[in-house]
């Protein structure tokens, strides 16, 4: 069947599918198949399939176990596409040997002299050499944490040797957590600002590689940051061992830093986890990621097979029925249900943004948050950041509209990690009409502090959230 298969694909231009194939003829290569798998990967050019199948013949095990089904097979199939290789001259010259001789014969396979007729009492192949390969692989996981400090200047004056921790978090099956010294970790170091990390887990032996960043104000890496990789240890379920840098920066110079604004500033801890280490003779065939959202983003737009339009606010936008129905409830039930929309090709909607729009065809096609167009953002302009976010709000309310998880939950994320005073108390009245608990969780953690607080009940969004949900302010 995978044999067809990767026929087919070839046939119809589908490469991961024809990968996918070879891959999984690869893991399966026996005696009694590998002959006729050669044959396939050379008449369909599949590289990788016909090197494992080279790599497989060449063990003399696979040849002592049953060496006429390989060389005869050739011959029954009049397999001669390897003249110019030492294999497939002594696989030719037994094929015709065998067809002009009626007695059974015994065969000598030599990569540096032709085949000649021998006694019975020799071997049946003798080879000069073989080759064999081995893979070293590690794999690991790689996770980050951003750890945001509010109050800074409160911070300061707590003691040396005095830290501040971050919450647990896990990467890699482990769980971290960060240590923040405001003073410093020791007598001489009482002029840094320190930053540890911490295995929170009982084990043992965990090879990783760390780094802290501090983020500038929107977002982007700083040159303020350190990498090191490690071993850590813990020796019982309630010592733990750190590590980070006792000079990660000089007081002095971070605190003149853009990276400190309104007395507060986010650092970002970096870990990769070796996970596993394995030796393996590799058998396979390398298979790329899936590219059907490519693929399906292409066909957006070139509006080939569109069958839909929409109109909205004065723009167009074709699209496919069925791509749209398997995305979302609600559209099936428009397109394809007693819904008036099913019996027209031109739908006018009438509550959502062309820009909204656009971008929620994006993510149907491509299951990804799309680039907002229309807006031309550059670092530090306030204004297009705000815009980008306003954006956010209004694509979350349509994809809880068209009943479109993900892309709710995306664009949760996104306002997650933007919360600032301006907008967290719109942010909150969003996530109560539109029931999204964990974009409320964040809105109420971001103003537990009472600095924050004071200045978020001074804004006019806050003034809007207690008229629309008095009774948030139990929960804050």
């Amino acid at each position: 069947m995978a044999q067809h298969l990767l026929v087919a694909a070839d046939r119809y231009d589908l490469d991961r599918l024809k990968l996918m194939c070879e891959d999984l003829l690869c893991k399966n290569l026996d005696v009694s198949t590998v002959a006729s798998t050669l044959i396939l990967a050379e008449e369909r050019n599949c590289k990788q399939l016909k090197a494992a199948c080279l790599r497989f013949m060449s063990s003399p095990e696979v040849f002592k176990a049953k060496p006429s089904t390989i060389i005869f097979e050739y011959a029954r199939l009049q397999l001669f596409f390897f003249l110019s290789s030492p294999l497939s001259q002594a696989v030719t010259h037994a094929s015709r040997l065998a067809s002009i001789r009626s007695s059974p014969v015994r065969l000598v396979l030599s990569f540096n002299t032709p085949i000649q007729e021998q006694d019975h009492s020799a071997s049946y192949f003798h080879m000069s050499s073989s080759v064999t390969t081995s893979v070293f692989q590690a794999e690991a996981e790689t996770g980050s944490h951003q750890f945001k400090i509010l109050g800074y200047s409160l911070t300061k004056g707590i003691g040396i040797r005095k830290w501040i921790y971050s919450d647990v978090f896990t990467i890699g099956g482990y769980k971290w957590a960060i240590k923040f010294y405001p003073d410093g970790d020791s007598t001489e170091n009482k002029e840094f600002i320190s930053f540890y990390v911490q295995l929170k887990s009982a084990a043992t032996d965990v090879k990783a590689k760390y780094g802290f960043t501090v983020l500038q104000q929107n977002g982007v890496p700083s040159n303020i940051r350190h990498t090191s990789v490690t071993v850590f240890k813990s020796t019982s379920g309630t010592c733990f061992q750190s590590w980070g840098y006792p000079r990660f920066i000089k007081r002095s110079e971070f605190e003149a830093s853009e990276c400190l604004k309104d007395d507060a500033f986010t650092v970002e801890c970096t870990i990769t986890v070796v996970t596993k280490l394995q030796t393996t003779t590799p058998c396979s065939v390398t298979v790329p990621p899936s590219n059907l959202n490519q693929h399906l983003v292409r066909l957006l737009e070139s509006e080939n097979g569109a069958d839909v339009t929409f109109v909205v606010k004065g723009e167009s936008f074709k699209a496919h029925r069925c791509v749209l129905a398997a995305r979302s409830s609600v559209f099936r039930a428009e397109l394809f249900g007693c819904m008036r929309e099913k019996w027209t090709d031109t739908i006018t909607i009438h509550d959502i943004e062309a820009p909204v729009f656009r971008s929620m065809l994006c993510f149907i096609y491509s299951d990804s948050l799309p680039v907002f167009e229309g807006i031309n953002s550059k670092d530090g302009d306030n204004d297009s950041e705000n815009q980008q976010l306003r954006l956010a709000q209004h694509l979350l309310v349509a994809a809880d509209r068209y009943d479109l998880d993900r892309l709710k939950l995306l664009c949760e994320d996104l306002l997650c990690k933007n919360l600032d005073v301006s907008t967290v108390a719109s942010t909150l009245i969003l996530a109560e009409e539109r029931n999204c608990k964990q974009l409320k969780a964040a809105c109420l953690r971001f103003m537990s502090s009472p600095v924050v607080f004071k200045a978020v009940a001074q804004t006019d969004g806050f003034n809007l959230l207690l008229k629309s949900f008095p009774s948030i302010l139990k929960d804050i």
